[in-house]
């Protein structure tokens, strides 16, 4: 039967007059009409897909069918972000009916590629020579039949020969573009059984290629290609129809703006095949619909764009900090982990409880290095922009530090609990072993290292000052040991700024540099000085008599703290050491103490807070007193701008101290101290402080409390000397 076709075929052909652009045969069927609409390289344009609507609307008519031969997509924005899916769907909207792949139809990958070309919205995609590299089977239909009142028609399609060479090799894997005489020998079975009347060749072919079809194949009736370049013609606007071997070829407009246009018309029984170039100008507007579509679409994915540009930045920015606080090879976040927030610049304090979520557990361990790989290349090739990773410390082409990837080397990686569980289908994850750090969150660690980085940053670019404040203190105090009883029993337990208690006036000189910091910081470790000098005379005025002027608390005192950071732990170890002075001593030995604490430490920034509790030792060489106990430090400390709800600048310190010491030498059991001062500037160098100190002692021996507050309004005046 297939031979007789061909033969039938050949001697129809045979019949075949030609003159020009215009061909005239017998025919037995008057009714018979059809065209052929094809071009290609749409290449994402709005303007250029619109425009075909418009041509194809006015001329394929119910009995033709419009072919795009490749490169329907393109670099354009909607194409990149959707993966062509809603181009490849209004340009089935504008008339399209198949497309034979080329190269920027697997901009996307071959996976991706199949699912479109599986979808319902998209034309049809139609190759013959496009096969799987291992099976050998074509990855689409080969040709595409239909009929046209009483006639069938076949389409055999033709991929250009440079669809893998033109794309990138990680689009293309896996697949195969055979030459088109082993094609037509592939379809000529699954051809031969359509019983076609009329089997068309379209693809871009250059002379040599279809001058070997027409003489190995002659059951082929006619070809249809736009290759100009390929040993037809030089010029790229030149429409022609040649003969090879007897069969027709019709030579299509390879410019992305024309499109070719064979129509197929039947007079008095008469067959009349004009071919011709549309243009697609002025006379083409663009189609309102299709634009319209198309241009809402894009505005949805730019907003789309710019959301996923937000997201990758913060991802990247967190993933980057994280990196450094854990100092692992490489963090891999997924984007649930984060709020959509238009992160302008960089992370912040302020900013960062908007960019991450909250109770978000970190895990890091160890994982292969093809295990790692495979994360990589699965998160590159996800479709859906909230499956893929976000990554600190893999670069763009899979480098781990700069070098490539190694199978068999464990690497140190930083997770969510959720990846770690195989979530986002990163099955991966699952394997890898020796937990380095455990149950760590998120938010904490970012953010507890943007408050120490924006610490050193402030302090780095502070100029450092000593100040010289006078003080005229106006105050009072209370002091309540214990009802009904002498205050003596509690001996020097009892502070000596305590002891002796009174309304006063007090007029004092203070020259501290307490502010100042002296922090030098290497990767964990943390070394601060600090040192404070104060000189006070006080004047007190009792009830009757003289004012008396006495020396109160005039000291030297210089503090040094070391804190190591550990990233699996909240609380960061510290050793703090303190040694102080008198500056005018009495008889006897000269009043020096030195003190050291150990234990651990945490800040605490939106509380303004840092919280210390550990051991404590201390010795006065004075009077030989040994003392160790427990201690603990809770420090408040915050700077109001005259932005905020003060309309002068201000400032909240409060320090408490509770201390357990059951070895002091005046069986001293328990104590609690307690600073707090609040200070307003009033006029230009003026300040308004307000001093409120307690205390609480309870002695061993007695099981009573001693008790005592005072609180002091003080008027500074403050010059600041920098150096």
């Amino acid at each position: 039967m297939h031979k007789a076709i061909i033969k039938i075929s050949y001697i129809f052909f045979l019949f075949l007059l030609y003159s020009g652009n215009v061909e005239c045969v017998y025919s037995q069927d008057n009714e018979n009409v059809y065209s052929i609409l094809f071009g290609w390289k749409t290449e994402g344009s709005i303007d250029i897909l619109a425009r075909k609507a418009t041509a194809i609307n006015r001329l394929k008519g119910a009995e033709g069918i419009a072919i795009n031969f490749g490169s329907i997509l393109g670099p354009t924005r909607i194409v990149q972000y959707d993966e062509g899916s809603n181009f490849l769907a209004e340009a089935g909207n504008a008339g399209i009916d198949y497309v034979i792949p080329a190269s920027s139809e697997f901009m996307y990958g071959v996976e991706v590629f199949k699912r479109i070309a599986e979808s319902d919205r998209a034309p049809r995609f139609i190759s013959a020579n496009l096969v799987d590299e291992k099976t050998r089977k074509t990855l689409v239909e080969p040709y595409a039949v239909w009929n046209i009142s009483g006639m069938r028609i076949c389409i055999i399609a033709m991929s250009d020969m440079n669809t893998v060479r033109d794309a990138l090799d990680a689009n293309v894997q896996g697949i195969d573009v055979i030459s088109y005489d082993d094609a037509l020998e592939k379809a000529y079975e699954k051809v031969a059984s359509e019983y076609a009347d009329l089997i068309v060749v379209a693809g871009r072919m250059d002379r040599n290629a279809i001058m070997n079809m027409t003489i190995k194949y002659p059951f082929v009736d006619f070809y249809v290609t736009n290759n100009q370049s390929g040993g037809f013609s030089d010029s790229e606007i030149t429409t022609t129809t040649i003969h090879i071997a007897g069969k027709p070829v019709y030579i299509g407009p390879e410019s992305n703006d024309h499109l070719g246009f064979l129509n197929v018309k039947e007079v008095n029984g008469i067959e009349s095949r004009e071919f011709a170039d549309i243009t697609l100008g002025e006379q083409y507007p663009p189609d309102k619909k299709i634009s319209s579509n198309l241009n809402r679409i894009t505005e949805i994915l730019k907003k789309k764009d710019t959301e996923e540009s937000f997201i990758v930045k913060t991802g990247s920015e967190v993933a980057s900090v994280l990196k450094e606080v854990f100092k692992v090879d490489a963090v891999l976040l997924e984007r649930q982990s984060f709020y959509y927030y238009p992160l302008k610049d960089s992370l912040t304090v302020l900013n960062v409880r908007e960019v991450v979520r909250p109770d978000n557990e970190l895990i890091a361990y160890y994982l292969k290095g093809n295990l790692l790989k495979s994360v990589w290349e699965q998160s590159k090739e996800q479709t859906d922009p909230e499956l893929r990773l976000v990554f600190s410390g893999i670069s763009d082409d899979g480098k781990v530090n700069s070098l490539p990837v190694q199978d068999d080397h464990e690497y140190s990686v930083l997770i969510s609990r959720y990846l770690r569980l195989g979530g986002n289908n990163y099955d991966q994850f699952k394997f890898g072993k020796n937990y380095i750090i455990s149950g760590v969150d998120m938010l904490d660690a970012a953010e507890s290292y943007l408050v120490a980085r924006e610490e050193n940053l402030r302090e780095a670019a502070k100029k450092k000052t000593w100040d010289l404040t006078l003080n005229i203190d106006i105050g009072s105090n209370f002091n309540k040991t214990d009802v009904n009883k002498d205050k003596e029993l509690y001996d020097k337990s009892v502070p000596k700024g305590m002891q002796k208690l009174m309304d006063q006036m007090t007029g004092y000189f203070n020259f501290s540099s307490w502010d100042n910091n002296l922090i030098i910081k290497k990767n964990r470790h943390e070394l601060l000085h600090r040192l404070n000098l104060k000189y006070r005379r006080s004047a007190y005025m009792p009830e009757s008599g003289k004012t008396t002027y006495q020396e109160t608390d005039d000291y030297a005192e210089l503090y040094n703290k070391y804190t190591y950071d550990v990233p699996s732990f909240i609380l960061k170890p510290y050793v703090d050491m303190t040694i102080a002075s008198e500056l005018h001593p009495g008889p006897g030995k000269h009043p020096f103490v030195g003190s050291i604490s150990a234990g651990f430490t945490r800040n605490i920034p939106f509380l303004w807070m840092d919280f210390n509790i550990g051991l404590d030792g201390s010795r006065n060489y004075a009077i030989n007193e040994n003392a160790f106990g427990i201690k603990s430090k809770i420090t408040i400390k915050k700077s109001f701008s005259e932005n905020s709800f003060f309309t002068q600048k201000a400032s909240l310190f409060s320090d408490t101290n509770i201390i357990y010491k059951p070895t002091a030498k005046y069986h001293m059991a328990f104590a609690l101290e307690n600073t707090n001062i609040f200070e307003v500037q009033i006029w230009r160098k003026f300040n308004l402080k307000l001093d409120i100190k307690s205390f609480l002692y309870q002695d061993s021996r007695y099981q009573k409390l001693a008790v005592g507050l005072t609180y002091d309004i003080t008027i500074v005046y403050s010059m600041k000397f920098e150096l």
